[in-house]
């Protein structure tokens, strides 16, 4: 299984993380996961959504770049050992479009590839962060928050529909003064 359940954690600081993540409201957080395991698939969509974050999923990285445009994701999570096109051809490709149609959603490289040469190849490639399978669900939350600025510099959520629309750019002056 490439993922983990937390319950083996022994670290202060990752328990520290986890307690933070355990509370992150990603509620109307739009994310596309890319994966070409079905299983991969279905456990980032289950355990997202238990966050409140509405989950697309493609099982290529041709079918992602088909509904990047229409499904406008807040965030996209990619494996990048995917047959045919990998996830760093996705993230090349995703980078060539339009911001409005999704050439600028930040991005979390998800792989088993755990090098420092491939960290620094899925950053070189557009990724945002990298995170090495196996990779703690918890810890997945925790980033996803942090790409979209639902986790303030001290460590705080954000609510959840303020970073929403402050990141799509329909907050008010006066209520992006109201949520730092």
């Amino acid at each position: 299984m490439p993922f983990l359940d937390g319950s083996k954690s022994v670290s202060a600081s990752l328990a520290h993380r986890e307690r933070l993540a355990g509370g992150a409201n990603l509620n109307g957080l739009r994310v596309l996961v890319v994966d070409d395991e079905v299983d991969t698939r279905q456990l980032l969509k289950t355990a997202l959504s238990k966050q409140g974050a509405r989950v697309s999923t493609a099982p290529s990285a041709t079918a992602a770049l088909r509904l990047i445009s229409r499904v406008k994701p807040d965030v996209l999570i990619s494996d990048i050992g995917m047959p045919g096109v990998d996830g760093y051809e996705l993230m090349r490709r995703v980078r060539l479009l339009p911001k409005a149609r999704g050439g600028a959603v930040p991005a979390v490289a998800l792989t088993a590839y755990a090098r420092e040469i491939d960290r620094q190849r899925a950053l070189h490639a557009g990724y945002q962060t990298y995170l090495a399978k196996p990779v703690e669900l918890s810890e997945l939350s925790l980033t996803v928050a942090n790409l979209v600025g639902s986790v303030t510099h001290n460590g705080n959520l954000k609510s959840s529909q303020n970073h929403l629309r402050e990141r799509r750019g329909t907050i008010t002056r006066h209520e992006a003064l109201s949520v730092k």
